[in-house]
């Protein structure tokens, strides 16, 4: 499911983040790629009153899947200036990577009630190629070359709500897997069905401080939910997952930013292996370290450079674990990388830029917008 966070970059676009309104005054009707203020290149006026179809195209850069791209069409319902919030839009979206992974989605964004209620959904059709390290720490898989490929067909919505004015948002969340597995070379390690459904339901509780949805510069955000899985609901099996995150960052003046991310996840009894968490830390593989456990932690340190260009170091640590290995006790995972960054809509506060990020075993550039622990 981690494709699905491709959407985040569209969804980025067109959230609510607070326009100064002075700013949103300035507003020019004729869309420009020149900031007014600095004559530098800028596509703050082209996202506050772009209506209609637009095109949008991306990097895929994740050293499970090889090198790719994706683009996305999107009919934008109603402007972010027309909108004064998270404005209507629909879109379809495709890519794919060198070693024949890809996909195929519809997605969907909408508000209502002066943004307090939001809607996000996707449906579509993924098939990934992977190599399949197995649960926990595997010598076996670590000496033979073994790949997954997984076609699945896949429906997400969310539904959150504010409450009253304060940062706490309450909402409900619903997946949809149907996914068919294949080994190559085959092997009898997994004993469960490669052929599942899952059906999740699940509850979400977080918490937003953050002074920018793009790029902030202080703030934090958390979120927990409980995903429930049942036969009723027509999966497979019966199970329970949570997911928690917590991030900030801590300003030390305007232009000097400490980002800090930690995050848990845990997997109950029933879960399919494919379901089951796995560490997303810059510069590591899709599905490398996967268990029924996983925690993480990262760090970055955001400095200027010259106009609106600044600066990225980060560094991370994460261990999976349950099956047959306890907490940091093998295999675990670190990262840590460079890159730069380069303040491409002003008046929306957001950064864009590429990462360069080494891990234990492998090294991946990321092309990021906004902030690189985007959550909606």
């Amino acid at each position: 499911m981690k494709w699905i966070i491709v959407l985040l970059f569209l969804h980025c676009f067109f959230t609510a983040v607070g326009v100064d309104e002075d700013e949103d005054k300035k507003l020019s009707q004729s869309v420009r790629f020149k900031d007014a203020k600095d004559g530098a290149f800028d596509i703050s006026d082209f996202l506050a009153t772009k209506q209609g179809f637009l095109v949008a195209p991306g990097v895929i850069t994740d050293p499970a899947v090889g090198y790719g791209g994706f683009g996305s069409v999107v009919f934008i319902h109603s402007s972010f200036a027309e909108s004064k919030g998270f404005p209507t839009i629909t879109g379809v979206i495709g890519g794919g990577t060198e070693n024949g992974t890809w996909l195929a989605g519809l997605y969907h964004l909408q508000s209502w009630m002066d943004d307090r209620l939001r809607f996000t959904g996707f449906a579509g059709y993924t098939n990934i190629n992977v190599r399949f390290y197995g649960r926990g720490f595997s010598d076996l898989l670590q000496q033979y070359k073994v790949m997954l490929n997984m076609q699945a067909i896949a429906a997400f919505s969310d539904l959150s709500y504010r409450i009253v004015e304060t940062p706490f948002f309450v909402g409900v969340r619903y997946l949809f897997v149907n996914n068919d597995a294949k080994f190559s070379p085959s092997f009898d390690l997994i004993k469960e069905d490669l052929r599942s459904s899952v059906s999740e339901f699940g509850l979400v509780f977080s918490y937003d401080t953050r002074n920018n949805f793009f790029s902030p510069t202080k703030g934090m955000k958390g979120e927990i939910n409980f995903q429930y899985s049942g036969t009723w609901l027509g999966a497979d099996n019966n199970y329970t997952r949570l997911n928690s995150y917590l991030f900030g960052y801590i300003p030390i003046n305007t232009k000097h930013i400490i980002g800090l991310r930690g995050e848990y996840n845990v997997a109950f009894s029933g879960v399919p292996f494919y379901m089951e968490p796995f560490v997303t830390l810059r510069g590591v593989g899709l599905m490398r370290y996967q268990d029924q456990q996983v925690f993480q932690a990262e760090t970055e340190y955001q400095f200027p450079i010259y106009k609106r260009w600044s600066g990225v170091a980060f560094a991370g640590v994460a261990d999976a674990w349950g099956t047959s290995t306890s907490f940091f006790e093998d295999d675990i995972a670190v990262s840590g990388g460079v890159g730069f960054r380069y303040k491409i809509a002003r008046k929306f506060g957001m950064n864009m830029g590429i990462d360069f990020a080494w891990s234990s075993d492998s090294f991946a550039f990321t092309i990021v917008f906004g902030s690189s622990w985007l959550r909606n």
